[in-house]
């Protein structure tokens, strides 16, 4: 089987988007409404896979979790984070959350859901790291194991610059029922440290409906 590269859309965190009530700050990272657009959207694990239409909006169950558009999953969030996936819809995501907001940027974790079929998580994340080569990333870490729900995924981090910012992402990719979940938390390199625990957090609430 050939699995060809992720493309941009699929690198991403919340790209070139107005955060409302975030005091005008700026939630930027891959998967731009311009690199959604020429590129074609988050396609490309294998060449018959095809990923999701987003939804606009998440559910919140009587305990407070929230439960994405899709209803593959459902998380928590960490105190002083928001739900943003009225914004991931314009780029292709199917979710995403907000942090805190520092120097004109939110912390921010998104999720990218594709129907893959019957690829590994190490396939897939393969692919997706050969995307984050190509875009010019660095310090590109050794993928780590890692459990989502009792499901296998890996993860990596590495840096990169847009529009002048440099950033810190890290990706955990997994597998479930033959879709794929790319999950990418962003940063400003100052913030990834302080602002890691939170989105550990995140993952770590992560419940498969």
């Amino acid at each position: 089987m050939t699995i060809r590269h992720a493309p941009v859309p699929v690198l991403a965190a919340l790209a070139a988007l107005l955060v409302a009530g975030c005091s005008g700050s700026v939630v930027s990272g891959h998967g731009s409404a311009q690199a959604v657009q020429s590129s074609g959207g988050p396609t490309g694990f294998p060449a018959s896979s095809s990923a999701s239409t987003p939804s606009t909006s998440s559910s919140t169950d009587s305990a407070g979790r929230l439960t994405a558009p899709d209803s593959d999953f459902s998380v928590e969030l960490p105190d002083g984070w928001s739900d943003a996936t009225d914004k991931a819809a314009s780029f292709g995501a199917v979710t995403a959350y907000l942090g805190p907001a520092d120097n004109g940027f939110a912390t921010n974790v998104n999720v990218v859901r594709q129907e893959i079929g019957n690829v590994t998580v190490a396939q897939y994340a393969n692919g997706t790291m050969q995307g984050v080569r190509s875009i010019g990333a660095t310090s590109i870490t050794d993928p780590a194991p890692r459990t989502i729900d009792g499901s296998d995924a890996l993860e990596y981090s590495f840096t990169d610059k847009q529009a002048g910012r440099t950033l810190k992402q890290r990706q955990t990719v997994v597998v479930h029922n033959e879709v794929g979940y790319v999950i990418t938390y962003t940063a400003l390199p100052e913030a990834y440290d302080t602002s890691r625990p939170d989105a550990d957090a995140l993952i770590d609430s992560w419940q498969w409906s």
